[in-house]
Order: structure tokens, then sequence, then C-alpha cells
């Protein structure tokens, strides 16, 4: 086996020339043949491997190539068809921790490639590149559950790390020519390209071989398995429970479905659109206590103001004068809506009203409204004083009101607006 030019020397590999000088007298005084008179012969072949070294790493050119070349020169490093042998069942005698057992045979050569690519990383380091180390192999004891805190599953990450493999080296020694012949920079350059066209096609056939490798054994690594099996199951076992969440929340969407096609559910919304309904009328009544009377002028009644509706079938209108006298202090605009305080005083004096008792009792307490809401409720009808026809809601008697102006006869004695007059 041939020794590394720099282990000869006794320095690393990133030694500069003042080191390299240094190292080399030091050597050549030691292995001197005529310092070396008891082993003359091994002296003399070391001596002359001595020069070498140092004639080969002290020209900058000849270094580059045999750091490029090193490996090939050693013949230490692993090739793509070095790898071929471990493609056959045969290379392994059981899948045990024997000397030739499954886990060690494989385990020494995954140690091997992980290796060298640590030292290429090191040899060749780049500072924009980062390095993982490669996952260990393991071995028989090597659970298909155990669990790392950082990467997780062991069998798994070791797989996807070795599946993935780039190799970090450069295949500098499949180089067809030698750049410091070249007699010119055009064929230099042409150099260059020759050799970057091999180095690639290499190092893409060793990354597919390494790859191949992994696959190979994963097929026939017992944890593998193991650890596949218990993975389809859990699968399985998710996608049956994703089925039965599916189906119980298609059951509960046809069982709404149908209850809102269900008679009684029809009939529920019904009633409670009325109850809206009758509460809005609440609500609007509320509105109505809230707004002034005393500065109300008179003009035409609006058929749209439910305000002036439920004075007319207030119980304080006893009689067609009480009538004409709130009509006379009401004034409504043509727009169908109540005209504002200053609007009102722009057209006519305000009017006062002396007396503020009948409206506190014409409207009551709230409770007492509540109470009389909920009466009309029970009784579902509401009946006009002039043709005596009844309604379900209060909104349908007013609309019935407004088209038949019925709101001027209320008290069915037929003196109307003109018999005021």
């Amino acid at each position: 086996m041939r020794t590394c030019y720099y282990e000869l020397l006794g320095v690393e590999d990133y030694a500069t020339p003042e080191e390299l000088k240094k190292a080399y007298r030091k050597k050549a005084l030691e292995w001197h043949p005529d310092k070396n008179n008891h082993r003359v012969a091994e002296a003399t072949q070391q001596f002359a491997l001595l020069q070498q070294a140092y004639e080969v790493l002290s020209d900058p050119n000849e270094r580059e190539w045999y750091d490029n070349h090193r490996d090939a020169i050693l013949r230490e490093g692993i090739r793509a068809e070095d790898l071929m042998k471990y493609f056959n069942v045969a290379c392994f005698n059981g899948f045990d921790d024997s000397a030739k057992g499954f886990y060690t045979v494989y385990g020494i050569i995954f140690e091997k490639l992980a290796r060298e690519e640590e030292e290429a990383y090191a040899r060749d380091r780049d500072e924009n590149s980062d390095f993982f180390p490669y996952p260990s192999f393991g071995d028989s004891t090597t659970s298909p559950d155990q669990d790392d805190s950082k990467y997780g599953n062991l069998i798994k990450i070791f797989y996807q790390s070795w599946m993935n493999f780039t190799t970090r080296k450069k295949f500098a020694w499949f180089d067809k020519h030698r750049l410091s012949e070249a007699p010119d920079r055009r064929t230099k350059k042409w150099m260059e390209d020759e050799n970057e066209k091999s180095r690639n096609s290499a190092r893409r056939e060793y990354n597919e071989a390494v790859r191949s490798l992994v696959e190979f054994v994963q097929k026939r690594d017992p944890r593998y398995k193991a650890y596949k099996a218990a993975a389809d199951q859990r699968i399985k076992i998710q996608i049956a429970e994703a089925k039965k969440r599916a189906a119980r929340d298609r059951a509960e969407y046809n069982q709404w479905i149908n209850h809102e096609k269900s008679k009684k559910h029809i009939k529920n919304v019904e009633l409670l659109k009325e109850e809206m309904l009758e509460d809005e009328d609440l609500v609007i009544s509320d509105d109505q206590n809230n707004y002034d009377t005393t500065n109300w002028g008179h003009e035409e009644i609006s058929g749209d103001d439910e305000i002036i509706q439920d004075k007319i079938k207030s119980d304080s209108l006893k009689s067609d004068d009480e009538l004409s006298e709130l009509l006379n202090k009401t004034k409504v605009s043509s727009r169908g809506g109540f005209e504002s305080e200053e609007e009102s005083r722009k057209t006519q004096p305000l009017l006062n009203v002396d007396d503020d008792k009948s409206t506190q009792q014409e409207n009551g307490t709230k409770k007492e409204r509540r109470k009389e809401k909920k009466k009309t409720k029970d009784s579902k009808q509401q009946k006009c004083n002039v043709c005596s026809q009844t309604f379900t809601t209060r909104n349908r008697l007013f609309i019935h009101i407004n088209e038949t102006g019925h709101a001027l006869n209320t008290g069915g004695s037929g003196s109307g607006k003109k018999g005021r007059k």
C-alpha cells in the first residue's frame, strides 16, 4: 500500500510551503543514508520517497494535481465498482451481528462511506455550506420503534438520509488532461471542460451506486419491514377514523335536512315569525311614546305612519270630537314621515298641551303594554271598528286601514271628515 506524501513528511494536507520545507529537511536528516549505516537499504528507499514527496508538494501545480488524484493514487477510496459486490445476498450470512452478519457487513461499508464524505468536507471546506454527518446503520438491537428526541425514528431517518446521498468528493482523479501541459490558454480551457465532464460523469455514477445500495439494503432489512408494517397500520387506523367521522357528519347533515322538512319544524318557524312581527310592533310602540306630541301641527294623515294608527286605536279616544281634536293637533309631512321640530317651528307656531296626564295613561307602563301584547297574541285577531273585519296582526290591520281609509271613521257612527267640518 502506498503512503500519502503528506503523511510521509509528517504534515497536514493544508501545510504552507515553509512548513513543507522545514518538515522535509528534518526527515531528510533523519533518513539520510550516511547517517543510517545499520539500515542503508531501508534508509536509501525512504530518502528517495521523501525527495519525491517534497518535489511534488513544493510545486503548486504538481501539488494541486496530487491533491485531486490522491484517492486514486492511494487506492483507499471507495469507487462505484467497489460497491457492486454488496448487491448480492451472498456477501452476508444471516441477519445478526456476527462478523459475516447482515448488520456487520453493511454497517462497515456505510461507516466507510460516511467517513470519506466527512474527510472530503474537511479537506475542501466551504464556508457557505454545512455538513451534517450521516446517521449510523445500527445493529440488530436497534428497535423499529426507537425514536431520537431530535430526529425521530432512527430507522426512518437513516434510510431517508442515505436515499438523498450526494457525494462531496471532487473525483479529480478522473481528469483526462493535465492542465500544466497545456501550450496556451485556449487549449487549457478545453482541457478544463473535458476534465469537468469526466468528473461529473464519475460523480453521477457514484451517487447512483450508493443510492441503489441503500435501496437494496432497505428491502432486506427486517427492522425497516417492521417499521413499515407499523406505519401502514397507523395509516389504516387514521383512514378508518376519518371515514367514520365523515359518515357521522353525513348522517347528522341528513338528519338536519329531514328535520327542516318536518311539519313540526315548519309550524314552529311560522309561529316564530308571528312572534317576531309582534315584537316589532312592540318596539315601534315604544318608539312612538318617545315622540313629543306638543309640536305636532295638522295636515293630511299618511297611511304609513303606525304611530297615528296606534293613537286612533288607543282606548283613550272616546268620541269623534276627541279624534278631531287629535287630528287638528297632528301634522305629517307629504313625504309620509313626521316633520322635525325645527321644520314645525318654521311652518306654524308651537301648540302646547297643558295636560299630559292622558298621554301617560295612554302609554302605560312597559309591563302593562307587554301584558296587553300577550293578550293580543292569545286572541290572534285584530278587528276593524268600521267594517268589523278581523286580522291576525296589527300590521295587517294598519294596512287595511291605510287602503280603505277606515281610520277616519273608527267610531262607526257614519260621521267622517266631511261631517266634522
